[in-house]
């Protein structure tokens, strides 16, 4: 998750979620993140839940980055078949960056709350874009954003009391 440390609102970020189906379903399916493929197939760390992997686009959508979560699940993941090749990755990557046509530039400003404080610059965004390319490439319309989210974006460094971030405690 370093994307949040390194990265300023308003970036782009694409997020290539690499996965195996699992059961011999096909990638429409349920699949699995194969964690090592060195251990044996009956034991209980070799995978993990496709789902595990949604808190990484999601907690940067949610800190002001854009994102674009591509969803590549194969059989036999490690296998040279199962990789995609540059006409597929460049698509992904034109849809990445045409978020930055469709969206106003961020720029850092001094914030009057907070001159003299720690940081002092904050960026201008009340939203981020999240785009979810969940299925395999069947059209000419591919890559689309099979779900297409605006998620708010909260400054936790307006107001910020210890305690007092987000929803009041009740």
């Amino acid at each position: 998750m370093a994307q949040h440390v390194f990265l300023q609102t308003g970036s782009l970020l694409l997020f290539v979620g690499v996965f195996q189906t699992s059961d011999g379903g096909g990638p429409a399916d349920c699949c699995v993140t194969v964690m090592d493929k060195n251990l044996p197939e009956d034991s209980k760390i070799k995978y993990q839940p496709e789902d595990a992997a949604n808190c990484y686009h999601t907690t940067a959508a949610h800190s002001g980055i854009h994102v674009v979560y591509w969803r590549w699940c194969r059989p036999n993941i490690h296998s040279d078949s199962a990789g995609f090749n540059s006409t597929q990755a460049q698509a992904v990557l034109k849809l990445l960056f045409s978020f930055s046509a469709s969206h106003k530039p961020f720029q850092p400003v001094l914030s009057d709350a907070l001159l003299g404080a720690k940081s002092g610059y904050r960026a201008h965004a009340s939203s981020a874009r999240l785009c979810m390319v969940l299925h395999p490439e069947v059209s000419d319309v591919w890559p689309r954003c099979d779900i297409n989210a605006t998620i708010p974006v909260y400054d936790s460094r307006e107001n910020c009391i210890s305690g007092k971030i987000g929803f009041a405690y009740s």
